[in-house]
This record gives structure tokens, C-alpha cells and sequence, in this order.
């Protein structure tokens, strides 16, 4: 037997596999940057590509949502009904907190629907998982929009994490749907 191409094999995937990690770690920063670009096609292409990378996007995502930048907020369903100051507007991190939320909740987004229509998510409701697309507290105040408070909703986003890295999509996927999301028992919720 010829060990040459069993060992090109073996090194051609190990090399394969390294530069696989290597590459995720700089996408997965390129698409965060999008993520958090004023441009709406650049924010969509950054949402879509991190929610494409699953799990391996949440720790950076959660470190980007306390970020404070005031930006417009496109996370409204068109079924949305609330189009007052408050809530046209939310910080950037916001946005992180969104797309994990996504990678927690759908199972795919039709790449065709999102990036061709009018609406942000495109055309399918799925894709808008809250109606008004904002954080809101006990007193169903919006804080998406205040720096202090997505400090204190990125530290519940971390603490999460940190409790449940360990666990499979599959797994986090069934606790969202059963409504065990990252800000349950914490006072905060998406509206």
C-alpha cells in the first residue's frame, strides 16, 4: 500500500481544519463589524452571516452588546404598531443581543427573502421574532435605547452564556421555545 496519499489526506484536513478555525475567528469579527455598521445592507449581511455561524458566534456577540452607539432600530415587525421616539432608536449592542436571539430561535432564514425585500427581516414573519424589536424592562420601559442599561443586558447575556456554552444548538434551541431565553428571570424582555 502507498502511504503518500494516505498522509496527503491526513495532512491536506488538518491543515483544512486549522485554517477552518482560523477563518471563523476573523468572519466571525468581519461580520460583527457589518453588525454594527450604519449601512442597513451591511448590518443585514453582518445579521445573516452571524447567524450562519450558530453557536460559535455567541461569544462575540455577547461581548458587543453593550456597546452604546444610538442607531436606528430596524428590528420593528411591519406588524408593528409602536412608531413613537423612544423606540425608533436603540444602541448598537442591541443588535448582538437580536442575533443571538435569532440563532436561538430559527432554524433557517431564506437568503433570497432576506436580502431581496423591502423589509429588514424580508418578507417572512418568522424572521421578526418581536413585534416592536426593543428591550424593555419590568415597567415595559424601553432601555434598548439607554448605555447603562445594555451594560446590565450584557451582563445577563454573558452570565447566560457562561452557564450554557457547554449545551448543543439542539438543546438551546428546545430552552428557548420553551421560553428559557438569556434574559428570562431577569427582569428584561424583548418586546
Amino acid at each position: 500500500m502507498n502511504k503518500k496519499p494516505v498522509i496527503a489526506l491526513v495532512l491536506g484536513t488538518l491543515i483544512l481544519a486549522s485554517s477552518a478555525g482560523v477563518l471563523t475567528s476573523v468572519e466571525i469579527t468581519e461580520s460583527i463589524k457589518k453588525l454594527l455598521t450604519m449601512s442597513e445592507l451591511e448590518k443585514k449581511t453582518g445579521m445573516y452571516e452571524l447567524f450562519q455561524l450558530g453557536t460559535a458566534a455567541i461569544p462575540y456577540l455577547v461581548e458587543e452588546i453593550d456597546r452604546g452607539d444610538i442607531v436606528p432600530n430596524l428590528l420593528q415587525s411591519p406588524l408593528g404598531s409602536i412608531v413613537t421616539e423612544n423606540h425608533t432608536q436603540i444602541c448598537t449592542g442591541a443588535y448582538a443581543a437580536y442575533v443571538i436571539e435569532m440563532i436561538l430561535a430559527l432554524d433557517q432564514i431564506d437568503k433570497t427573502s432576506f436580502f431581496t425585500n423591502a423589509f429588514f427581516f424580508g418578507s417572512e414573519l418568522k424572521n421578526y421574532l418581536f413585534l416592536d424589536g426593543f428591550i424593555v424592562y419590568e415597567n415595559n420601559e424601553c432601555v434598548s435605547k439607554n448605555k447603562k442599561e445594555m451594560k446590565r443586558i450584557a451582563q445577563i447575556y454573558r452570565e447566560w452564556w457562561e452557564q450554557n456554552s457547554s449545551k448543543s444548538l439542539p438543546q438551546l434551541k428546545a430552552e428557548w421555545k420553551q421560553g428559557r431565553t438569556p434574559l428570562s428571570g431577569s427582569g428584561y424582555q424583548w418586546k
